[in-house]
């Protein structure tokens, strides 16, 4: 039975061995215990801040120790943790009003003893009260708090983090950097080729933004012809786009019994890309499906076996798709030591599905 889709950014930290002089495992649950600690969530309870985010226990969000950060998963010992974000909520309509209220008593008294009562209509005033409003309110209200599961492999120097969110997995590089002067990179296409190493970072990415929709058609095309050994099939979703300047001009859903291959192949060899894919990963005793974003190369909608929504559930949903993430590493490997003959394989792609519904 399938839970529901577990949301994972996957990072490089490279360096992360390098926080302890001497590298093992338990030298380094000592230098993260410690970290962690320095850098735990802190309360805005009774303060004036909207959000705040820290490190938390992964199994005891709300405690002030860390336990247990160590883990075993498949051959791997890992450091376990959850970053805490801490959020304050609100409620837009009782802020208008308890603006107006003290707008209208501030009117009635004068208190700023004003000939001209327009002065409290002003855009300034009206501003000041709405901040002074704002603040009070924050004061008063308790955050809601959420706990997002971080999962680090010291010995591969990489890192799962449980969330696909922008905003979250900013805070979380923001925060995994200052507690550990170690930069998480999110795991691209572009990393893993043979890039030169010393051109600008963006320069990088410009010259391999490509690779991720050109891997996408490989997988789909792998999928439709199965001329290769592969453990996987289509999903029941693909999302293709003309793409123009690294801008979405026309955007294409293909879902469900929607699902038409042959006007899929002809989408795409007409040039459009895919930016988005799903697949199926099939095991002896399971299958898995996942959707692959071309652009950042993301991975959404995993479903695992189903287990408790918790701590030690997430950790028994990571050994699950442990075997998958490294599958499409190996598959995307083989894919960049055809790459350097990518047009000349491209055009055979775009050749076959002109000419066949397969």
């Amino acid at each position: 039975m399938l839970n529901k889709t577990l949301q994972i950014t996957k990072y490089n930290v490279k360096g992360f061995k390098n926080i302890v002089e001497n590298y093992n495992i338990v030298n380094i649950q000592n230098i993260c215990n410690s970290n962690f600690t320095d850098n735990k969530i802190k309360s805005i309870d009774n303060e004036p801040l909207e959000m705040t985010y820290g490190w938390a226990d992964f199994e005891d969000n709300y405690g002030t120790q860390f336990n247990n950060i160590i883990a075993d998963i498949n051959t791997y010992s890992v450091i376990k943790a959850s970053m805490r974000i801490d959020i304050k909520k609100i409620d837009k309509h009782i802020l208008k009003a308890k603006v107006y209220e003290r707008i209208q008593s501030a009117k009635l008294a004068n208190i700023s003893n004003v000939e001209d009562d327009s002065f409290y209509d002003s855009k300034e005033y009206r501003q000041e009260i709405i901040d002074e409003v704002y603040d009070t309110m924050l004061i008063y209200t308790k955050a809601t708090p959420k706990a997002i599961p971080v999962i680090i492999f010291p010995d591969t120097e990489t890192l799962w983090f449980g969330s696909t969110s922008a905003k979250f997995n900013e805070y979380f590089v923001d925060l995994f950097n200052k507690t550990f002067e170690c930069m998480p990179i999110p795991e691209i296409p572009y990393q893993k080729t043979n890039r030169p190493k010393d051109i600008d970072v963006a320069d990088q990415y410009n010259n391999y933004a490509q690779i991720g929709y050109d891997f996408c058609k490989y997988m789909y095309y792998a999928s439709i012809t199965s001329n290769v050994d592969i453990n996987f099939e289509l999903g029941n979703k693909i999302v293709l786009a003309n793409i123009t300047e690294d801008k979405i001009q026309e955007k294409f859903t293909i879902t469900g019994s929607e699902y038409d291959t042959f006007t899929t192949n002809k989408i795409i060899a007409d040039g459009a890309e895919i930016i988005e894919i799903g697949l199926i990963f099939n095991y002896p005793e399971y299958s898995i499906p996942i959707y692959i974003k071309a652009k950042d190369m993301n991975y959404s909608g995993v479903k695992t076996l189903k287990q408790e929504d918790d701590e030690a559930g997430f950790i028994i949903k990571i050994e699950t798709i442990s075997e998958l993430l490294d599958d499409i590493d190996k598959y995307f490997n083989d894919f960049l030591k055809q790459y350097e003959n990518w047009e000349e394989i491209n055009n055979k792609i775009i050749a076959d599905l002109s000419g066949s519904p397969f």
